[in-house]
C-alpha cells in the first residue's frame, strides 16, 4: 500500500471540532497513514493542548507535531508540512471538518486506477451541530463545476472547482510546487493548477468530507472585498490576473502549449480591462467573442463596463456583503 501523509495546519482550534476531526482521521479504513500537524497559534499553551488531544485521539498510526514560533498563516504552514513528509501521497486537512471513514481509501484507489497526479472529491456541508445542510457542495457553489481529466490546465488557470480538504496529490508534485505561488488566492488553487500542468486530475463524485460552516469561517472568500467601483474591480481583480500570468511565465517552466494558453488568457484579460476602461464597438465585439470562455463572468463585466458609476457602486455594495458559497 502506498503511504499517505495527512497534513493538518491548526490555528486556535475549537476543541470539539478538532476532536471530531481527529477521530474521523484515526478511523480511516486505509491503513498506511501518517499524520503531520503544525500549530500556527503562536501560543505554547494552545500547542501543548493540541498535542494532548493528538496523543489521546490518534492511536492507530504515527503522528508528528510541530509548532510555529510566530503566526505564519495557513499557506506557509502547509508549505512547511509538505516538506516534512516522505509519503507517496499527501492529503490536506482543515481543523474543523469531519472525514468520511473511507475518504483516503476512495482517493487512493481513484488516483491509481486513473494514473492521475491529483484527485479530489465532492463534499457535504454541515453546521456547528453536525446537522446536514447540503448533501453536495455543488448545491451552494454552482459555478464550481467539477473539472477532471487530462486537459484541465486552461480551466484551472482562471478558476477552480477543487477544495483543499478533499485533495490527494502525489508528494513529488506537491514538493515541486513549493513555494506556493501567491498569484493564486490559496494553496489548493495553486496545487490543482500546478498538478494540471503535470498530468491528469481525477475526481470522486462522492462527498468524502463533511465541510463545517460555523461562525468562524465561510465558504470560500468574498472576491469583492475592497472593491466598491469599476476602477477597483479593474485594479484589484483584472490587473492582478495580468500580474499572475507574468509571474507564471517568469518563474515556472511550462510546455510551449501551456505557455501559449497563459499568454492567450492574459491577452483576454487586457482586452477586458480596455473595454471596461473605455467602451468601444471593437471592445464590445471582443467581449462577445470570448463570452464562451465564462458566460456569466463576461456578461457581468460587460454590464459593469457600460453602466454608470453610481449604478456600479450600488452593485458592488450589494456584492461586497455576499458570501461566495451561498449564491455563486
Amino acid at each position: 500500500m502506498k503511504k499517505v501523509g495527512i497534513l493538518l495546519a491548526t490555528y486556535r482550534p475549537n476543541d470539539r471540532y478538532l476532536i471530531e476531526l481527529l477521530k474521523s482521521i484515526n478511523n480511516q479504513t486505509y491503513k498506511n497513514i501518517e499524520l503531520f500537524v503544525c500549530d500556527d497559534s503562536a501560543s505554547p499553551e494552545i500547542s501543548s493542548h493540541i498535542l494532548d488531544m493528538l496523543n489521546k485521539f490518534i492511536r492507530k498510526f504515527h503522528f508528528e507535531f510541530d509548532k510555529n514560533e510566530v503566526n505564519e498563516g495557513s499557506n506557509k504552514t502547509f508549505e512547511k508540512l509538505t516538506q516534512q513528509s516522505n509519503a507517496d501521497y499527501l492529503a490536506f486537512c482543515d481543523q474543523d471538518d469531519i472525514w468520511e471513514i473511507d475518504k483516503i481509501e476512495h482517493l487512493v484507489k481513484t488516483i491509481e486506477i486513473q494514473k492521475a497526479v491529483l484527485c479530489y472529491s465532492d463534499l457535504s456541508v454541515i453546521n456547528s451541530d453536525n446537522k446536514l445542510i447540503f448533501s453536495s457542495f455543488r448545491k451552494i457553489k454552482k459555478r464550481a463545476v467539477p473539472i477532471f481529466g487530462d486537459d484541465c490546465f486552461k480551466y484551472l488557470l482562471s478558476r477552480s472547482s477543487v477544495t483543499g480538504c478533499t485533495i490527494l496529490v502525489k508528494s513529488k508534485i506537491a514538493c515541486e510546487a513549493l513555494p506556493f505561488f501567491d498569484g493564486f488566492n490559496v494553496h489548493d488553487q495553486w496545487l490543482a493548477f500546478y498538478a494540471s500542468s503535470k498530468g491528469r486530475i481525477a475526481y470522486v463524485a462522492l462527498p468524502l468530507v463533511r465541510y463545517r460552516i460555523h461562525k468562524g469561517n465561510q465558504i470560500g472568500a468574498n472576491i469583492f472585498d475592497g472593491i466598491t467601483s469599476k476602477k477597483d474591480y479593474i485594479k484589484n481583480r483584472l490587473a492582478k490576473e495580468v500580474q499572475k500570468c507574468d509571474g507564471l511565465l517568469i518563474n515556472y517552466h511550462f510546455t510551449k502549449a501551456q505557455i501559449a494558453t497563459i499568454k492567450d488568457y492574459q491577452f483576454q484579460i487586457v482586452n477586458r480591462m480596455n473595454f471596461m476602461n473605455k467602451r468601444s464597438l471593437k471592445g464590445g465585439i471582443n467581449m462577445i467573442e470570448i463570452i464562451k470562455e465564462d458566460p456569466e463572468l463576461i456578461i457581468f463585466e460587460f454590464l459593469i463596463g457600460i453602466a454608470p458609476n453610481k449604478i456600479n457602486e450600488m452593485i458592488f455594495k450589494k456584492l461586497h456583503h455576499r458570501r461566495i458559497g451561498k449564491n455563486d
